[in-house]
């Protein structure tokens, strides 16, 4: 019996579940599908990629592959797309990453409506610094989620392990 319960509970992290008894972090009004790769968060204002980055969508899925990157290397695709692109879509503050979230789901803690095919990297930078946390090594660290199970952290701004983004932007 503990063996039964042990091999549905690894299957359930490694598929993804969602459980009844949890308050959904969000209306199904706030967030809509835009049909051309883009989500809008209608409490915000902000406009999210539906894809990870490094995947395109195309005929309404995600395709490629995620990329996974060091902060600073986040932080210049924000400034390279600025550069060629009518919107500015920029790398979301902690805020504005959490809140796409879903407490009720694990593996991905993250709202069905986004897509997350290929979705290696469970870890996201923010482009919020750790200065306020007052630790010694602030300046080293970033905020990012763990879409695995919503959990904010610190990560080294040079570690590029499975660490991926979400851009964002406000609405036009």
């Amino acid at each position: 019996m503990k063996y039964i319960l042990t091999v549905i509970l690894l299957g359930m992290s490694l598929f993804g579940s969602c459980v009844t008894n949890v308050v959904p972090s969000s209306d199904s009004e706030r967030f809509v599908d835009n049909e051309d790769g883009t989500i809008s968060d209608n409490k915000t204002g902000l406009v999210w990629q539906k894809c990870n980055y490094g995947l395109t969508f195309s005929d309404g899925i995600c395709g490629g592959s995620t990329e996974v990157m060091t902060w600073g290397e986040a932080l210049q695709i924000e400034s390279d797309i600025d550069a060629s692109d009518e919107y500015v879509w920029r790398v979301p503050t902690i805020k504005e990453l959490h809140s796409i979230t879903e407490r009720a789901c694990s593996a991905p803690a993250l709202l069905d409506i986004f897509d997350y095919e290929g979705g290696i990297a469970q870890r996201y930078w923010s482009s919020t610094h750790a200065e306020s946390t007052g630790r010694k090594d602030e300046n080293l660290e970033a905020m990012m989620i763990d879409f695995t199970n919503a959990q904010i952290g610190l990560q080294n701004k040079m570690d590029d392990t499975n660490i991926t983004l979400r851009l964002v932007r406000i609405r036009q």
